[in-house]
């Protein structure tokens, strides 16, 4: 049976960019696709806060985010996550954080009262949050296409085949189209 921190270390092998950060909000799981996100090995980023690894512009959205959930979390044993999109000059990131707490008794700011006592709403305190990030860079697959784009409009045809300006689509690679013999009717299109 695994225990908390080896399934925490599971994360590392995930296929999305993820990120998990204690209550301190220091990382304590990155996952490969988190570490070629932000260029970074994960030896560099675990244990360390994040504020180094986001843009000026960002951090301020990234710590609201990270308030966000963590007050969602106060009122309610599950919550929605909080979805930002964070706009850099280098690059476009959506960012959904939840917040989750380590033990099923977290701590509340307020004590349990006595029975005779007003009512009071218990509001777990957020420092006791752990935040689960999931990333996903946006802004490369408008580079990629532009980069598409830019690489059509310098091809010229070629005796084999030509490039078919049309094919071009944002998921899809370009269609190859050769030309055929003169007794064939059909072109034969070759795709990647």
């Amino acid at each position: 049976m695994l225990d908390l921190h080896e399934a925490i270390r599971g994360l590392r092998f995930a296929p999305e960019a993820l990120a998990v950060l204690d209550a301190n909000r220091q990382v304590r799981v990155i996952s490969r696709q988190a570490d070629r996100l932000f260029g970074v090995p994960a030896a560099d980023i675990v244990g360390r806060t994040t504020s180094h690894l986001w843009a000026e512009d960002a951090q301020v959205a990234f710590r609201l985010a990270l308030n966000e959930a963590a007050q969602r979390i106060g009122h309610a044993d599950t919550a929605a996550p909080v979805i930002r999109r964070l706009k850099a000059t280098t690059t476009v990131l959506d960012m959904c954080v939840s917040a989750w707490h380590p033990t099923d008794d977290p701590m509340y700011a307020t004590s349990k009262s006595p029975v005779n006592a007003l009512s009071a709403p218990r509001t777990i305190m957020i420092h006791e949050c752990i935040y689960t990030i999931s990333m996903r860079d946006v802004g490369s697959r408008r580079n990629s296409h532009s980069e598409r784009k830019n690489q059509l409009d310098r091809l010229h045809p070629v005796d084999e085949g030509v490039v078919s300006p049309t094919s071009l689509s944002l998921y899809e690679p370009p269609t190859l189209s050769i030309p055929t013999h003169p007794g064939c009717d059909t072109p034969n299109i070759i795709l990647p």
